[in-house]
């Protein structure tokens, strides 16, 4: 059960801000039902932390811009808030990356209530009165994506979307299911379909052939992910497949490329990595 349930309190009236504040407190969540292998942890709350702060900086990037937009007064305040928790945050994974021992997940787990809720209760809800009637300014920030670029409503035909996009997770850890679950659905995606195992990613290939990524774990029970994508490949040579572990040597890459693997991301990964590495498969 996650330990932070979104509610009435959290809406701000400013349909980009509630929704970027939904995906840090699902982020949030994940923290506490961390797997209890260490490996796995490691690379669960790596990804977390990475992610948090890589959607933070999205995140504030596009507040800052609305409120600049909106001629909000408090602005300069706010960002100079902003900067303080990026910074602290940074700390604190960099304390994390260097020894995962010397950080409790108790700690963690109030460090990251204090940067993303209190800050959502407190200091967000003094600039939505002053911006909320700025519908110009709005659309600015919304258009904002997490690379940088600005999405203009207009699409070049044939060209991906990831509102279009159907995508395939194969992976035995529920809380990376739901890590990888959550960067997808705030770039858009709405076709997700999510599978434990190599077999049962199989099997969801014989129900609907028709995805058009693939996203895969090496180490797995049973049939690892080296053994998944030869079986996809000796019928599926078009879907684009990206493999994700924190367990790789230094030749798994190549042996990966050589199975069928499009493009490889190590765990911990980051939100701009992942989102980095599929928009140039599905672009390409």
């Amino acid at each position: 059960m996650p330990t932070f349930e979104w509610n009435a309190d959290f809406e701000t009236g400013i349909a980009f801000v509630d929704r970027d504040h939904r995906v840090l407190v699902d982020l949030l969540n994940q923290i506490f039902d961390a797997p209890d292998d260490a490996r796995e942890a490691h690379a669960t709350l790596g990804s977390v932390l990475n992610s948090l702060i890589d959607y933070t900086h999205y995140h504030f990037a596009r507040e800052e811009l609305l409120q600049e937009a909106s001629g909000y007064t408090g602005f300069h305040g706010h960002k100079a808030e902003h900067e303080v928790l990026t910074t602290r945050a940074q700390e604190f994974r960099q304390r994390y990356m260097l020894d995962p021992e010397a950080v409790s997940l108790v700690e963690m787990a109030q460090f990251l209530k204090d940067w993303l809720i209190n800050h959502i209760l407190g200091s967000d809800k003094a600039f939505v009165e002053a911006c909320a009637d700025h519908p110009e300014a709005i659309a600015a920030a919304e258009a904002l994506q997490l690379d940088g670029s600005q999405k203009t409503g207009k699409v070049a035909p044939g060209a991906f979307t990831w509102e279009d996009t159907r995508i395939l997770v194969v992976e035995d850890n529920r809380n990376f299911q739901g890590i990888i679950t959550t960067i997808l659905r705030s770039l858009g995606v709405r076709d997700i379909a999510l599978a434990g195992d190599g077999r049962e990613g199989l099997e969801a290939i014989e129900r609907d052939a028709a995805f058009d990524l693939i996203l895969c774990d090496w180490r797995m029970e049973g049939m690892d992910g080296l053994a998944f994508v030869e079986a996809v490949r000796r019928t599926n040579r078009e879907v684009k497949v990206v493999m994700m572990s924190g367990y790789a040597d230094n030749d798994f890459p190549e042996r990966a490329r050589q199975a069928g693997v499009d493009a490889f991301l190590e765990k911990p990964i980051t939100a701009r990595g992942f989102l980095e590495t599929t928009s140039r498969l599905l672009s390409g």
